[in-house]
């Protein structure tokens, strides 16, 4: 795990488990895994505005489909969204493609991404998400999956998808 997110969960006092496991790069590659860890798995996908200039890591429960013609007039982005290229998660995360987790917004310094959550999780809910690295899990409350975003002064939105 990260130096920096280990000092973070320290620092923040969170509670918190890390499993080691084979490589998973998508959501159906985890559920291969079938590691039964008891928790949600976070599915995060890293968005960006037709232009490139606004920036968004959408996390939702593992399982709930996206549509992101639906996403991208909730969040009122013209011209509609689509997935960031690989310098871009890169540049604003320090992440590798397969490996998007919302830890990697520790990385972005200047703010530039908007973390939009959506308002399926519960507080008490333990999620799963990759540390910085597709080889791991962190699983902890979802609540303090916020307290992390909200520490960082990350933006962040909640959306319903339903």
């Amino acid at each position: 795990m990260q130096e920096l997110i280990e000092q973070t969960l320290q620092n923040l006092s969170i509670a918190y488990r890390l499993v080691h496991h084979q490589a998973a790069y998508t959501m159906a590659e985890m559920e291969a895994l079938n590691l039964n860890l008891g928790c949600t798995h976070v599915k995060n996908l890293f968005l960006r505005d037709r232009k490139s200039r606004k920036f968004f890591l959408f996390c939702v429960k593992g399982d709930k489909p996206v549509n992101l013609q639906l996403l991208s007039i909730k969040l009122g982005v013209a011209g509609g969204l689509s997935f960031a290229n690989h310098q871009q998660l890169q540049d604003k995360l320090g992440l590798m493609p397969g490996s998007v987790t919302p830890l990697g917004i520790l990385n972005d310094e200047k703010r530039e991404v908007t973390v939009v959550l959506d308002s399926g999780f519960t507080d008490t809910e333990l999620v799963g998400v990759h540390p910085n690295e597709n080889t791991a899990s962190v699983l902890f409350m979802f609540s303090d999956l916020v307290r992390i975003l909200v520490e960082h002064k990350t933006p962040i939105q909640y959306m319903d998808l339903k």
